[in-house]
């Protein structure tokens, strides 16, 4: 890259020598013709001396370092970085998770109002809020949007919002946590289960790895 910039820079040098050069000549009443081609001359042999430079050699390229095996550390946040399958797992039992279910859970299945599975908005539920002692029911469930809403305490959001006001947990932070125990308690997903079946063969990539003298 260095060698190809002195190029360009010496052969700018030429075109605009010449270019001042023609410009005097052209205002010179006395040129003549010997005058023209003696700097036509002198053009062509500086860019001959130019493009027979040596040029210098590029470094050679070295090899990739090798890369190291995923040992899950994208696990410590889930949606940051691809998943591990354990991780991901865990994402999946989410995502097919309703926030009637989730409620129904939460609230150990006490519902104010019958549930019934016709019925998709406008659901009547107590606030799932533990500071929000909710005798006559004031927050609503809409299992089409998959949030709910207190008329009340002004609380709302979807599962996860829901999830992190009746444990106690805090959002962002405790996403992972939540995902975690609501794959485990709903859908059977053992975040920590699943992550030791991986530990052998994890550890044996790092063996592997570092065997081979990286």
């Amino acid at each position: 890259m260095k060698d190809g910039f002195v190029d360009a820079h010496l052969r700018n040098q030429i075109e605009s020598t010449y270019e001042r050069r023609l410009h005097g000549l052209l205002n010179d009443p006395n040129a003549t013709s010997e005058d023209f081609d003696a700097l036509n001359s002198w053009q062509s042999k500086a860019i001959e001396d130019l493009n027979s430079r040596p040029k210098v050699a590029a470094a050679p390229v070295p090899p990739p370092a090798p890369v190291p095996p995923n040992i899950g550390l994208e696990d410590l946040d889930l949606g940051v970085t691809a998943p591990s399958a354990a991780a991901q797992a865990v994402n999946d039992a989410c995502n097919s998770l309703s926030i009637a279910e989730v409620y129904s859970k939460i609230s150990k299945n006490r519902w104010k109002r019958p549930y019934q599975g016709e019925i998709r908005e406008g659901i009547k539920i107590s606030c799932p809020n533990p500071n929000h002692p909710d005798e006559h029911p004031s927050a609503w469930l809409n299992t089409i949007t998959n949030k709910y809403h207190c008329g009340t305490c002004w609380q709302g959001g979807y599962i996860y919002e829901m999830a992190a006001l009746a444990w106690g947990m805090q959002l962002p932070m405790d996403l992972f946590r939540i995902k975690c125990r609501l794959a485990k308690e709903l859908r059977g997903v053992d975040y920590d289960a699943l992550r030791a079946d991986r530990a052998e063969a994890n550890l044996n990539s790092w063996v592997k790895f570092l065997g081979s003298g990286s």
